[in-house]
């Protein structure tokens, strides 16, 4: 790749026309995160080319990563979205100007799904209505996008789908789409993407890969870790389906876990008030029984080598792609590569860091998380009204 960037950025406008390309960022920082938004941050020159355009109300941008250097002029999608931030910095002499951007699929955190989705906001029905999907996992995401996409002010196309992920069933009535979709999203083998194409956004999915070969420090690719093994901390959960009069409740066992752990505990009893589907109660009791089995809250960092390298295609690993990692005196520990960050500036050159595992680090991190889950909570109970 001899006299081509590593990175490819180029910036458009609030109608998604071109307005030019960044040739020459001081830093890049790209993250692309799976099944959630991910994010990057750039800094140039105040007098760079491309800051009126950036600085302009609207501003949206797309980078691109030359991850095949047999191949240098067919970049992979990394980042795409609006700009977020805009920051002014440097000395008086040399200003600069440090840009934040905001991955395109954080639109799904704001897009709303309707109980009728054929009809208008007054004929979303009562207390009871709600609109039901069932089918694989990238089916019902699309189903539920392609019935609601009207409403929500985005230039969004649905592609096809491949009919990817584990079977589930999803019920709405006025919530937003992702308070709906998780955490069954995350144990359905299949990832989301919104990408800038062609002037417009397209939602698509990924089928991420699997890698048996057990990852280790001595291959040179696991470059840090942190994090503890967890015992399950529930193996069992009982389901309230429906509402009174007509209640019913099914207990839900996760027996491969009581097989290998014995009893882990009770779940709280979990209420799902909208549904007395036994098939959809019991998918809804193995999101809580997922969540809570789970042995390992670790943040592992995996780096590069010229056998294991980011990109697309059968050759590279991808985010989303289950891995295993092998680290001294644990047992092996099987993940999925959550993020993966780009980074590039003149003085470092490329860096590329994959990270495992979804261990919150800090105080912080532990609340923030704790908030976001009650603020789904509760708005998925007042929709309900």
């Amino acid at each position: 790749m001899e006299g081509l960037t590593p990175l490819v950025m180029e910036v458009f406008d609030k109608d998604f026309a071109y307005q030019g390309t960044i040739a020459r960022p001081q830093g890049v920082s790209m993250t692309t995160r799976h099944n959630a938004a991910g994010a990057g941050a750039f800094t140039l020159d105040s007098d760079d080319d491309a800051v009126e355009a950036l600085v302009a109300p609207g501003a949206n941008m797309v980078c691109k990563y030359r991850h095949d250097p047999d191949d240098p002029r067919s970049p992979m999608y990394l980042v795409g979205g609006p700009v977020t931030q805009v920051d002014l910095g440097g000395a008086l002499a040399a200003p600069t100007r440090a840009f934040a951007v905001i991955d395109w699929w954080d639109i799904l955190n704001q897009f709303m799904c309707r109980s009728v989705p054929s009809a208008g906001w007054t004929g979303q029905g009562g207390e009871g209505t709600y609109y039901t999907s069932t089918g694989p996992m990238e089916t019902v995401v699309k189903d539920l996008v392609s019935k609601n996409v009207a409403i929500n002010p985005w230039d969004l196309t649905v592609a096809p789908t491949h009919g990817w992920g584990e079977l589930v069933t999803v019920q709405t009535r006025q919530n937003f789409l992702t308070d709906r979709i998780f955490p069954a999203l995350d144990y359905a083998h299949v990832g989301i993407s919104v990408q800038q194409v062609d002037g417009g956004l397209v939602l698509d999915a990924y089928e991420p890969k699997v890698h048996t070969e057990p990852l280790t420090v001595e291959s040179g690719i696991v470059s840090k870790g942190a994090g503890s093994l967890l015992r399950p901390s529930v193996s069992r959960v009982l389901v309230r389906g429906g509402t009174q009069p007509s209640q019913v409740f099914v207990q839900v066992v996760n027996t491969a876990v009581e097989n290998e752990w014995g009893f882990c505990g009770w779940a709280p009893v979990l209420d799902v008030s909208e549904s007395t589907t036994t098939s959809y109660l019991e998918a809804k009791g193995w999101e809580v029984l997922n969540a809570g089995a789970r042995k390992a809250s670790v943040s592992i960092e995996l780096a590069e080598t010229d056998d294991w390298r980011f990109g697309q295609g059968d050759d590279f690993f991808g985010r989303g792609d289950e891995v295993s990692v092998q680290l001294s005196g644990a047992p092996i520990i099987d993940e999925v590569i959550r993020e993966v960050e780009v980074s590039y500036s003149t003085g470092s050159g490329l860096l590329v860091d994959a990270r495992i595992g979804d261990r919150a680090t800090s105080p912080d991190q532990v609340l923030a998380k704790a908030i976001q889950k009650l603020a789904a909570k509760q708005r998925i109970t007042q929709a309900r009204g």
